[in-house]
C-alpha cells in the first residue's frame, strides 16, 4: 500500500471511532497504518487504545512493542513481548519476540 493509501486509512478509522469509540478493531488497524507511515508516537497510542477495550488480544501487545523497538525504547517493547507471551497461550510468534527481547 502507498503512504497515501495509509493516511486515508487513518482517516477512515478516525471516521469509524467516532461513531463506535469502543471500536477496538479501528484503533489496531489505525495503529498498524500509522506503523507503515512511520509516526510512531501515534502508533503507540493507538495501540494503547485497542489494549485499553480489549487487553486480553496478545497481538496488539506485540504490535505495540514492535513500534516500541522502532523507537529505540528496548524496555517498554520487551515489557510488551513478556505480556504478549504470557497471555497468549505459549502461541509461537509471542515467544519468538519474547525470546529475542531477552537478549537485550
Amino acid at each position: 500500500m502507498q503512504q497515501r493509501q495509509y493516511g486515508i486509512a487513518v482517516d477512515c478509522f478516525k471516521n469509524a471511532i467516532k461513531n463506535r469509540p469502543s471500536y477496538f478493531m479501528a484503533y489496531s488497524n489505525m495503529g498498524s497504518s500509522y506503523y507503515a507511515l512511520g509516526q510512531w508516537q501515534n502508533a503507540v497510542d493507538a495501540f494503547t487504545k485497542a489494549i485499553e477495550l480489549k487487553p486480553e488480544r496478545w497481538q496488539y501487545y506485540i504490535n505495540r512493542g514492535l513500534v516500541y523497538e522502532q523507537m529505540k525504547k528496548m524496555k517498554e517493547a520487551a515489557k510488551d513481548f513478556e505480556t504478549a507471551h504470557r497471555i497468549s497461550g505459549n502461541n509461537n510468534a509471542a515467544a519468538t519476540h519474547y525470546n529475542r527481547s531477552r537478549n537485550w
